[in-house]
Formats: C-alpha cells, structure tokens, sequence
C-alpha cells in the first residue's frame, strides 16, 4: 500500500519528536518519550505504509527488461549492451543514487559508449533494484567485494569504470585490488574520503538521515522530498533537475530501494579511515562547478589515491553533479579524448 501525505507527515514528526526529546530532555523522561513516539510511528507505519525489508527497501520486482544477478547477501539490478566495436573493452556505469540505471537508458550515453565497446550498467546493492539482503553491511570492504564478484561473473574485460561521487569511491577500490581487469578510470564529483565525508555530513542535515532507526525511518518516509530537493541542488538546470527527478521518482514508485541511511552510517559515520588506497590506472576526474553542494569541497584531493603522471584533470563552470548525464555529448568528448590518448 503506497503511504499518504498525511500518515508521512505524522510519522516523520513523530519521529523527530522523539530525536529531538534526546537533546532536549533528560533521563527517563527522554527514553519514556521517545518509546512512545517510537511505537505511534511504528503502528502508523503498519497501518498504512509501505511492505519494505529490514534495510527500508521496497519489496517489489524491478522493471522485466533490465537483468538480475542473486548473490548471497544482495541482488544486482543490471543492464548488458553488446558493443558494436571490435576492441575488447566495457565500460562500467555505477550510478550516483538517487540516479539509477533506469536514468542512463533514458540518456544517449549507453548508446553512444556501445559504438565504442560494451556498456554494463549496474546500481549498486541498496539503490535502485540491486536488493540487499539480510547480512548485507553496506561497508566499503563488502561494497568492493560485491562489485568485484559481479565483474567476474560478468567476465567482459577489460572493464572501464564510470562512477561519480561516493560510488567512485567504491570503484576505485575495485580498481586497486584488480589491475588485471580495470583499465581506465573515468569519475565525477569524487574527492577523498575525508573530504567526502564533511560533506556528507553537511547534506545529511546534521545526522538526521544517518542516525539509526531514526534515518530509515525518515527516509521511508521523506524519500520523495529529498529526492527533488538533492536534485534541484546538484543540478546546473531545472530542466535536468526535474527529468532526473521524475525518473528518480517513477522508479521508486516501482519499490526501487534507497538506503541512503543505511549506506551512510556504514561508509563514513561508523569508520575513521577510509582502506588504504592507491591505483595505478589512468584516470580522468571531471568536476561540475555547478554543483551547489560541492562548493567548499577540495576538488583535487582524490589525487592522494591516483597516480598523477596519469591523470587528466577537467573542470566544466555551466555542469552540476551529474556531468555525464547533464552534458552527454561533451562527456562523450572528453572520454573519447582521454581513452585515445590513455
């Protein structure tokens, strides 16, 4: 059962009752109070809200034309286009959430990287329709291992990875542990870890999204408004901003998963250092400057982990957070550019 405006408003003032009791009150009456507002909410939420799983994600079946593969503790939702050139090359899209892969189809970008080589699209476990499961921590180290189980099921080296922000994070880990079948880096809005991590911070209002319970909670909730609102931020355009939010918005309306609270609480609030990483691979780093909540981020910081004699460094003034699927066709030239002379 879809869950209304008005059971979501109360449940998320519930909510932060009960959140804001923690620093308003004390003692008993603060753990009186938020037991109260707890169970209300929790009761609302049986009522009338949503079937999910114990990550907050949608019980549902992902769109028939794109492909799954069921591991242990996840499923990938993904999609494989066979390149129409010779060469022995596919190119990795991970998706930068709310973007899902279901906003690449509805881009030239898959079409146009299969004139190049084979293009695989995959969202990562806990976005979109890659399902986790019971077990499935949402940690750095398990998000490398998923995606590297996934490349070598999919066996269609040498891979070239496409990845912004966090995910990019997640892809250069595959690319240290695996030389033999990464070949080029291509990654958008990512700095380091440390970097990534304040401004995660700063987008997570304060820890209201990654505080436990609370955050999933929220995010069932309020899933919808944060998606216009992150896309209107991030966004050069309106224009772009409203099509990728009415993609983002159809495919959670199917019961896509979006365990942003989850992911963020695992990957920056509940580890202090980020693996140790240094890649070796040529790299392209492309920034939107458009991008409103990147502003105070150090951009070249991520070069800590590559090696700079084989780095092409981009900045784009009139791009926001999603260069690729803003400005496909410059994109396009710049990776053309990069692999030809990489």
């Amino acid at each position: 059962m879809k869950i209304n405006l008005t059971t979501g408003s109360l449940i998320t003032l519930l909510i932060f009752s009960g959140w804001i009791s923690i620093a308003v009150l004390d003692g008993w009456t603060s753990r009186i109070t938020q037991i109260i507002t707890a169970t209300i909410a929790i009761i609302f939420l049986l009522i009338d809200g949503p079937k999910v799983d114990s990550t907050g994600c949608s019980l549902t079946n992902p769109n028939p034309k794109f492909k799954v593969l069921d591991f242990p503790t996840f499923k990938l939702h993904y999609l494989f286009v066979s390149g129409k050139s010779q060469n022995n090359r596919t190119f990795v899209i991970i998706p930068d959430p709310p973007c899902t892969i279901e906003h690449y189809v509805e881009s030239e970008i898959v079409r146009q990287l299969s004139e190049l080589g084979n293009v695989l699209c995959v969202d990562a476990p806990g976005f979109g329709f890659s399902f986790p499961k019971n077990g499935y921590s949402f940690s750095w180290r398990e998000t490398q291992e998923a995606l590297e189980q996934f490349l070598k099921t999919i066996n269609k080296p040498n891979y070239i990875f496409i990845s912004g922000c966090a995910p990019a994070l997640g892809a250069l880990l595959v690319a240290q542990n695996n030389p033999e079948i990464v070949s080029h880096m291509i990654v958008m809005q990512v700095s380091s870890f440390d970097q990534q991590k304040k401004w995660a911070w700063k987008m997570d209002m304060k820890g209201a999204i990654s505080t436990k319970i609370i955050g999933q909670f929220f995010l069932i909730t309020m899933k919808r408004k944060i998606t216009q609102i992150w896309f209107f931020l991030a966004s050069a355009s309106k224009e772009n901003a409203k099509k990728f939010r009415d993609i983002a918005w159809e495919t959670q309306h199917r019961g896509a998963c979006f365990c942003l609270s989850s992911a963020l609480q695992k990957m920056f609030y509940e580890v202090n250092r980020f693996p140790s990483l240094k890649i070796s691979q040529p790299t392209l780093v492309l920034w939107g400057m458009a991008d409103k909540t990147h502003r105070r981020t150090n951009k070249k910081s991520i070069f800590e982990y590559l090696d700079e004699s084989k780095v092409t460094y981009e900045e784009f003034e009139a791009i926001g957070h999603f260069p690729d699927l803003e400005q496909p066709k410059v994109f396009l030239e710049k990776l053309k550019d990069f692999i030809s002379k990489n």
